[in-house]
């Protein structure tokens, strides 16, 4: 066993305690927390500052812009039961480093696309597959496995790594007015390679293998956390979590939360810019304002999961991002859109790890990864959706993103009052 691998502590031959040694999943937690920082800087917030230079250079409508991040979350949803396979199989590390170089190498290509479908052909194929299997569920269910008592806390610390990559928007934002978005991109896909696969070094997807243990509590000491490990680890079989209502209900109502989630992202600075007449540099400030803002909501929500029923705390993180959205609808000026993305962002940094750690309560761990894999291909009628519908409305009414941001809050609430009534599953966990 390697040195960085130590095992926990254990009774010496002359009967003294050694010394409790370095828990490594504070190191997975590190790592997981800046690999998130990476994925937000050119996924979920970055990308939306490259959305008007690539409409512009192509003459293309939102519509069909949109279809490539829309198109993306399908193909990511769809391969979802396939990739989490892998990482239940062949572990975190490798998985990895091959959608790391994907993701790297796409956005190095990506500034050579000579018209729209190579666009298509390179974001879908390689930058979109490679920031989920690189950056994200294996990231998550690495941490899931480390993480019992306190795994939605864990998550939450995982999640904030929004924040560094919000650090990092403003700057793309700068590189693309300076230089073009299509040296910015390859710029960042070395940037990606360079950052991404010392973090994949690192990562080491069970604990047991390395002489650890979830918590870092050794398996000797009773008490309702050894308790808690132990029914975590049985878990679900892929079948039984599939059969039941739970599974559906739960990723379903997640489902009608990513439609704002995976819009607001797309169509924000489109909105600011031309809806408000804000610039694209300070447009891509407060886009990257939506990762700070929420580093309360992932705190608060963190404490809150572990505190009361993750159902409640679920439901709460998406009433309150739905809040964020009405205001948004209504927004003129800086001091209600200021409003509207401290409420978006509060409410979707405390959702998104509460629902990671909702799923390893209800379903376990020994199959995580492959049950969070189908539920992303439920998950993804509302990633598909929202950026196509924002796009859509923005194409054909004068205030097409307000309608969209009214419709996409009147979803979330729906989701949110349903989630308060759906309990763990009871059944037998085989």
């Amino acid at each position: 066993m390697s040195a960085d691998t130590a095992s926990e502590p254990r009774e010496a031959q002359g009967g003294a305690p050694q010394p409790r040694r370095f828990f490594y999943g504070w190191v997975i937690l590190g790592a997981g927390t800046i690999a998130h920082g990476l994925a937000s800087a050119f996924g979920m917030l970055g990308l939306g500052v490259f959305f008007l230079p690539v409409q512009e250079t192509f003459g293309v409508s939102k519509t069909a812009l949109s279809g490539a991040f829309s198109l993306a979350r399908l193909e990511t949803a769809l391969l979802g039961p396939v990739q989490g396979f892998l990482v239940d199989r062949l572990g975190a590390r490798r998985i990895m480093f091959v959608g790391v170089g994907m993701l790297g190498a796409g956005f190095m290509l990506l500034g050579l696309a000579p018209n729209i479908v190579w666009f298509y052909v390179i974001f879908v194929g390689l930058i979109a597959v490679g920031l989920n299997i690189g950056l994200s569920s294996p990231v998550f269910a690495t941490v899931v496995n480390w993480f019992v008592r306190r795994r939605t806390k864990a998550l939450a610390l995982v999640l904030s790594g929004t924040a560094l990559g919000a650090l990092i928007v403003p700057g793309i934002g700068w590189s693309i007015g300076e230089f073009g978005w299509e040296r910015t991109a390859f710029m960042s896909g070395l940037f990606i390679l360079a950052v991404g696969f010392p973090l994949a070094a690192v990562m080491r997807f069970r604990p047991e293998p390395y002489g650890y243990h979830p918590d870092g509590l050794p398996p000797e000491e009773p008490g309702p956390a050894t308790a808690s490990i132990r029914s975590s680890l049985d878990g679900f079989t892929v079948r039984a979590a599939l059969r039941s209502a739970s599974f559906w209900l739960i990723n379903g109502c997640f489902a009608l939360r990513m439609a704002s989630t995976s819009a607001v992202p797309v169509h924000l600075v489109a909105f600011l810019v031309e809806d408000l007449d804000f610039s694209t540099a300070r447009g891509a400030l407060y886009l990257g304002l939506i990762g700070l803002l929420g580093l309360g909501g992932r705190v608060a929500f963190g404490m809150l999961g572990d505190i009361v029923p993750k159902r409640f705390a679920l439901s709460a993180a998406i009433l309150v991002q739905a809040a964020g959205l009405a205001v948004l609808a209504v927004a003129g000026g800086n001091v209600l859109v200021l409003v509207a993305l401290t409420l978006f962002a509060t409410g979707h940094a405390g959702g998104g790890p509460t629902y990671l750690a909702i799923q390893g309560e209800y379903f376990g761990t020994r199959n995580y990864a492959t049950i969070s894999g189908f539920g992303s291909t439920v998950i993804l009628v509302g990633a598909v959706s929202g950026p196509l519908i924002a796009g859509a409305l923005a194409d054909n009414f004068d205030d097409g993103y307000r309608y969209a941001w009214a419709g996409l809050a009147a979803t979330a609430v729906i989701s949110g009052i349903i989630l308060t009534f759906v309990r763990a599953p009871k059944r037998a966990r085989v």
